[in-house]
């Protein structure tokens, strides 16, 4: 059985050295392991485990616990799981993996205390509550969350003061990030929040309904907090408030559905917020002015930047963005991500040529944009350090524009070939044949398309 030691190598090789850092809409750059990589490496446990059980748990089980650590946190969060039953076989399977287990308490639950236990492995939690948290109650106070780092708590209909009950009997201590939604927040909820002892590790704050935000930057105890994410409008005096706070005025980012100008020019001012680094808005609130905030603004530290227009409501347009393309704000940016129905083709064409882009490895576009914005971008001699290149267009573009971004001479090698699986096997040959490149039956896309590029490249040489 030497051969599953050899593959399981394999599978952790892969999944370190194919790990991408990758903004996540959560708060942080994250690194993420290889798509698929969780599928593969679950089936092989249940295949291994089938073939041989004894080997299986007396030598792969101790490889992967030594071995296992060492992936990125990402790897390591093998399944969402959505049931306790299910927890409990997938512990025994891979007692050194971690879970995110999805409970609601519309059926009571009624477990003994033993059957709780396959808990400590859960990293992530997420709690779906009607009107009482009496039927979870077992599995709030059981004791065995030790390693929760992500709580998720949907309350519909719960009031808030269920919610503390829940946030003091849950261990904490290891808390990273806390998404409370469908809980209508009060003054004193928001008060328990800025000063409970048990979030003090807490990285990431999402609040989808609560007032009175200020309230957060009287606390003493979240100085390791560094993104929130908020439903409700942030006016400036929310702003100047976390400018105040010893701890918020460290925020690296911050996601908003609505915002006034003025507080949106409080935040990106250095001197308030000096470690802000991603701004995130989800509404179609904004408008072109908001972009013109940022782009005045003397920040040289954003590094993400994520607008997402609400449909045919969205305000923004080319004009806003050709503002923001031409600010040296964006001299620093990793990923920008502008989803917004009214971007058109000028607007991609801005990006596209823009000269403080060349640190860009996300880039993200949505809208009514066509043909013509993508083989601008196929032409761009500024994104040469891009990695991941995602178009969403309202209505489909032919396959020719995917092909001339596939085909592109300045566009990273890796983004170009993921324009592939636009195109059709016979475009690509038909591309290859015009410039003289011999093509058999046996090749795929990928390698016809190396040769596409290896004769360009001659024929730029001659």
């Amino acid at each position: 059985m030497e051969k599953h030691i050899a593959t399981l190598r394999e599978l952790f090789s892969l999944a370190t050295r194919g790990t991408k850092s990758a903004f996540a809409k959560g708060g942080f750059w994250l690194e993420t392991a290889p798509t698929h990589w969780k599928d593969d490496f679950c089936a092989f446990l249940r295949r291994a485990r089938r073939e041989d059980p004894t080997h299986y748990h007396d030598v792969l089980v101790p490889y992967c616990e030594q071995h296992f650590p060492q992936l990125p946190p990402d790897a390591q969060e093998l399944k969402v799981l959505d049931s306790l039953d299910s927890l409990k076989q997938w512990v025994e399977l891979a007692p050194f993996g971690y879970y995110h287990l999805r409970l609601s308490d519309e059926k009571t639950l009624k477990e003994p205390l033993q059957w709780l236990k396959p808990l400590s492995r859960v990293r992530t939690l997420s709690l779906g509550f009607s009107p009482s948290t009496r039927s979870l109650a077992g599995v709030i106070s059981c004791g065995y969350l030790q390693h929760l780092q992500h709580l998720h708590l949907n309350g519909y209909r719960m009031d808030s003061g269920s919610l503390r009950h829940v946030i003091r009997a849950l261990p904490l201590y290891t808390l990273r990030s806390l998404h409370i939604k469908n809980v209508k927040l009060l003054k004193r909820d928001l008060l328990f929040l800025a000063k409970a002892e048990t979030l003090q590790g807490l990285q990431y704050l999402w609040l989808d309904n609560a007032q009175n935000l200020e309230l957060l930057g009287s606390s003493k105890t979240l100085g390791a907090l560094r993104f929130l994410g908020f439903e409700h409008t942030v006016e400036r005096a929310v702003v100047d408030a976390f400018a105040r706070s010893s701890c918020l005025r460290h925020l690296q980012g911050i996601c908003l559905r609505h915002v006034t100008p003025a507080a949106l020019r409080a935040l990106v001012d250095p001197h308030l917020f000096p470690e802000l680094q991603a701004l995130l808005f989800a509404s179609h609130s904004l408008n072109n002015h908001h972009l013109e905030a940022i782009a005045n603004t003397s920040s040289h530290v954003l590094r993400c930047l994520y607008f997402h227009g609400d449909g045919v409501q969205s305000q923004i347009d080319d004009e806003g963005v050709k503002r923001l393309a031409s600010s040296p704000v964006l001299e620093g940016l990793e990923g920008l991500y502008v989803l917004e129905e009214r971007l058109d083709n000028e607007g991609v064409e801005y990006l596209a040529h823009s000269a403080f882009l060349s640190n860009l490895r996300v880039l993200q576009l949505g809208g009514r944009f066509r043909e013509r914005a993508l083989e601008q971008i196929a032409q761009t001699t500024t994104l040469s350090q891009l990695q991941a290149l995602w178009l969403f267009p309202t209505r489909e573009l032919l396959s020719d524009s995917y092909m001339a971004l596939a085909c592109s001479k300045t566009l990273p090698k890796s983004v170009r070939r993921d324009m592939l699986s636009y195109v059709k096997r016979k475009r690509v040959v038909e591309r290859a044949r015009a410039l003289g490149v011999e093509v058999t039956p046996r090749l795929d896309k990928r390698a016809i398309l190396s040769r596409i590029w290896q004769a360009q490249e001659e024929e730029g040489q001659k």
